[in-house]
């Protein structure tokens, strides 16, 4: 009766060692893909950062050409950016956001402020 007491506690032993190996090996699998989703979001948003920077610049360099600076052309969402574009949507019956909105840059560009691509 001992020997089959010491060979379903080893049994026993051996299913939860199993158990344990196959958490952690589902817990490094979770943790690992987290990780991959974190970079591709972090890279998403680097990405989106870069294109708004950029259309920034394209508004700032088409409201000075305007008139409507002098604003630094940063790429930056700064007060003297925001006031300019805030004139120019008034000036232009445009909704007044302050944002590079895309009526904002269709009306820069239909009056040739913005170079069309």
């Amino acid at each position: 009766i001992a020997s089959e007491l010491d060979q379903a506690t080893q049994q026993r032993a051996a299913t939860i060692a199993a158990q344990q190996a196959a958490d952690a090996t589902a817990a490094a699998a979770a943790k690992a893909a987290a990780a991959r989703k974190a970079a591709a979001d972090a890279n998403a948003s680097a990405a989106a950062q870069t294109k708004n920077a950029a259309t920034y610049r394209t508004v700032q360099t088409a409201l000075n050409r305007i008139g409507y600076g002098p604003v630094p052309v940063d790429g930056a969402a700064n007060k003297a950016t925001l006031d300019a574009i805030r004139g120019f949507e008034l000036d232009n019956g445009l909704p007044v956001s302050g944002e590079p909105s895309e009526a904002l840059i269709q009306r820069l560009t239909a009056i040739g402020a913005i170079k069309p691509n």
